[in-house]
């Protein structure tokens, strides 16, 4: 029994190994947040282009375009993450963002806490609701940034907050349902022949319920069936009331391509028909989700080193980053995954698998060539990602299917599906379009990273995942 429990804490002390602390309160950088349920302050670090004023926290959230949370490793603490925050922030980001760096319990001006998940995953709520209330920021402006341990608690708050826009989600369309089936029974119809009417102008009676103003639909909005009509696909597919699908496609006449769950097919609506639809604006429960050199699963990492299931379970289940990436709820966060190839901690198989598996419907990898976990990141390693993330700046979301049935001619001038190319397949690893100027960008930036590994001074290529 001791010996067990001697081996336990050696386990648990390499996860958590004590790290000597690199700064101290008088840190300019230095900020602190409530954690609830627990006495003491969270700590973190807040860098911007400037040090900020305590009148300037509230309104980051309108005068900048994001706000990235960077999850730590293992082997450091906040003060030295300083550096990657950096990078992050301008070679992704341009500048135009700011960067949280909470600290784990049993880390820095916290070290006399024991470390543990269930402390980490504290903090890591704290600090998104420390964004949100104190620093003015929409939960779709933060970006989980989870640097391998760090992939743990990242996925793990943006799993939960998935989960509960998920179960917000269908508790509303609950709700809308119970509307359209008081509003049914109310015209004198009945139900049953609403959703059963397989005519082309289907519908027992006009919906009762009050219809908002329709609004200006986007790419990834949600949308659900009010009325039974047909789409405007070629195939005139029968849609019923209740319907849910969500919009992966805006034409320049504003007609929408809709993937609805229970058709094989995506289906064009014209605008004319838009009124049929409830659509809810664009929600995400967080704006992505940034994993580098992430492991699925502490214990996969232990038994990749000591091939013993027993040492591996000494750990416990800690954070479990492939089941979480797998569950349906992740499929609107979008998951942007960087690995060095070489990686001698985690293997790079753990971040092929979860780019891999992943349900999130928009997603990028970048695998680094001849890096190891400690890699130093350079902004053009991040820099080849920029398009990725201008689309998530620019409230793009899921555009991942190119089985869209034509158009039909007639209202909207023409019959095909144009320019195809703009929905890319869901298994692609490049979100969204590079054509133009932006293959000339991949390419100068490829030609930069091969010069500087012929200098040795970065690595000699960056391979993207198709």
């Amino acid at each position: 029994m001791g010996h067990s429990l001697g081996r336990a804490a050696r386990v648990t002390e390499w996860v958590f190994p004590a790290v000597p602390p690199s700064y101290d309160d008088t840190h300019p950088l230095l900020v602190r947040f409530p954690v609830a349920g627990v006495d003491t302050e969270a700590v973190a670090l807040l860098l911007g282009r400037d040090l900020f004023s305590e009148e300037e926290l509230p309104t980051l959230g309108s005068s900048v375009s994001s706000c990235v949370i960077y999850f730590h490793s293992n082997g450091c603490d906040i003060g030295q993450c300083v550096d990657d925050m950096t990078v992050f922030r301008d070679g992704v980001l341009d500048g135009d963002a700011v960067v949280l760096c909470p600290e784990y319990p049993g880390y820095g001006l916290l070290r006399a806490y024991q470390p543990s998940v269930t402390g980490i995953n504290l903090v890591a709520r704290a600090a998104f609701e420390y964004c949100c209330k104190e620093l003015g920021f929409h939960s779709s402006q933060i970006m989980l940034l989870g640097r391998s341990i760090g992939s743990g608690p990242a996925t793990e708050l943006a799993h939960t907050l998935a989960v509960e826009a998920r179960t917000s989600e269908a508790c509303d369309h609950e709700m809308l349902m119970r509307e359209l089936t008081a509003s049914s029974l109310g015209a004198g119809g009945s139900l049953s022949s609403d959703l059963h009417h397989a005519g082309a102008d289907a519908g027992a009676g006009p919906l009762l319920i009050e219809r908002a103003a329709t609004p200006r639909m986007q790419v990834g909005m949600r949308v659900t069936v009010l009325e039974a009509f047909r789409s405007d696909s070629t195939g005139r597919v029968l849609l019923r009331p209740g319907e849910r699908g969500c919009v992966i496609r805006v034409d320049d006449r504003g007609d929408v391509l809709v993937d609805f769950r229970d058709h094989p097919l995506s289906q064009w609506i014209f605008k004319a028909n838009h009124c049929k639809l409830h659509a809810q604006p664009v929600k995400r429960p967080v704006g992505a989700v940034i994993l580098l050199a992430p492991l699925i699963s502490v214990a996969a990492v232990i038994q990749h080193h000591v091939p013993s299931e027993f040492a591996a379970s000494l750990v416990g289940p800690m954070w479990e980053v492939l089941e979480m990436v797998k569950n349906d709820a992740m499929e609107h966060v979008p998951l942007f995954i960087i690995h060095p190839k070489n990686d001698e901690i985690v293997p790079s198989a753990h971040g092929q698998a979860l780019f891999e598996q992943s349900t999130s419907r928009h997603k990028f990898g970048v695998w680094l060539c001849n890096a190891t976990h400690n890699i130093a990141l350079d902004e053009d390693h991040l820099r080849i990602a920029r398009n990725f993330f201008d689309e998530l700046l620019g409230a793009s979301d899921a555009r991942h299917r190119v089985q869209g049935t034509p158009k039909l001619d007639g209202e909207s001038g023409y019959s095909t599906l144009s320019d195809p190319s703009a929905v890319e397949s869901e298994n692609t690893g490049i979100a969204g379009k590079c054509e133009g100027s932006h293959d000339v960008e991949i390419m100068r930036i490829a030609d930069r990273l091969i010069q500087l590994g012929l200098e040795a001074k970065a690595e000699d290529a960056v391979v993207m995942s198709l």
